[in-house]
């Protein structure tokens, strides 16, 4: 087995992990984390690459909670020094190995201006662990190569953070009930990619949603981009429908493929509208949801969780995943493969 499938299908089970460990044995790190973002006037949100995407669940909650968020890339933070101004800002960093250049710079900053910095990373002894104020690390098994366990469980993080900043209770049974379905419903989420047809004819991706479910977007496109290398895009629907979808209509006329993925949440008359005309106008598109009833030539239904709205992105990637997965295979490439660009020149996220 590829170590890219391997590490999507630990991914429900790791996730269940990561919530117990969450939940027990970093309960305390987490309640003064909730502390810090609680007394803060201003929260700023930030990584690189794929924990930047895993932020967005997170930074959506707290948004939609009310809360005065920014979710800015760690090189804009570092350029414009106008974040450092206000002590009362609390500075949330995300980060797989802890030891981007972007992530050091950024962690000695904050040190130099005396501001609080939360970590969440997976390396424990690393830049941003050593540097932070607050940290939760070691919060899951790394992947082979591409960030996949770490997105999911990163994002997880993220959002117990804010419950514990909320002084929410947290249902763990709800939870993992999701994770438990995930595990039962992997093998059968690959088996339906398996039977896609387009994957060796289609020449790029449009990955389309709402709100939390952009956040997913993004990621799957990373991935397609990672391991199928093939040109993808990511886009809120409503936005998609103010000039890229043209894109779409007119390649319905031409000799080239663009076929959209539409992660179905936050939907409402509107989006259903738009992604109707989309379908109807691509020559091949997938729907990714709950309504057995929405257009599409192929259809991935699961059911619904208690779970908070941002939680269903621990699902959706899942399916993005394999999706990612199973183009990759039918164009003829091995997961994780550099095609010839030399390993140490990838800057680690």
């Amino acid at each position: 087995m590829y170590g890219y499938l391997q590490n999507v299908l630990e991914e429900p089970m790791e996730l269940n992990r990561t919530l117990e460990d969450l939940l027990t044995q970093k309960k305390e790190v987490l309640e003064r984390i909730g502390n810090a973002l609680r007394g803060a006037k201003h929260i700023v949100l930030t990584s690189m690459g794929s924990a930047q995407n895993s932020l967005m669940p997170m930074y959506y909650s707290l948004l939609r909670g009310g809360a005065y968020v920014s979710l800015v890339e760690a090189s804009d933070v570092i350029r414009d020094q106008l974040f450092f101004d206000d002590a009362d800002t609390a500075f949330l960093i995300m980060s797989r190995s802890g030891e981007s250049h972007e992530i050091k710079e950024l962690v000695g900053e904050l040190r130099e201006h005396g501001r609080v910095c939360i970590g969440i990373t997976m390396t424990e002894g690393s830049a941003l662990d050593r540097g932070c104020s607050l940290g939760l690390m070691d919060v899951c098994s790394f992947d082979e190569k591409i960030c996949l366990k770490a997105y999911s469980s990163m994002a997880l993080c993220g959002l117990i953070c804010v419950s514990f900043m909320r002084n929410e209770s947290i249902d763990q049974e709800a939870y993992s009930h999701m994770f438990r379905w995930m595990e039962e419903n992997k093998n059968t989420i690959l088996k339906g990619m398996e039977e896609i047809s387009f994957f060796k004819n289609a020449h790029s991706y449009v990955f389309l949603s709402r709100g939390y479910g952009v956040g997913c977007c993004k990621a799957a496109g990373l991935w397609m981009e990672e391991i199928a290398f093939v040109t993808c895009d990511a886009s809120g629907i409503d936005a998609f429908y103010h000039g890229p979808v043209r894109s779409v209509f007119s390649s319905a006329l031409a000799d080239n493929m663009i076929v959209p993925v539409y992660l179905d949440v936050l939907g409402d008359a509107r989006s259903d509208r738009i992604w109707m005309e989309t379908a109807s106008a691509a020559k091949a598109s997938v729907y990714i949801g709950e309504n057995c009833d929405a257009p599409g030539d192929y259809h991935f239904l699961y059911p619904h969780f208690d779970v908070p709205e941002e939680a269903m992105s621990l699902l959706l990637c899942l399916y993005t995943q394999l999706f990612a997965y199973q183009c990759c295979i039918e164009k003829g490439y091995t997961p994780g493969i550099s095609l010839g660009i030399p390993e140490d020149r990838w800057v680690v996220s």
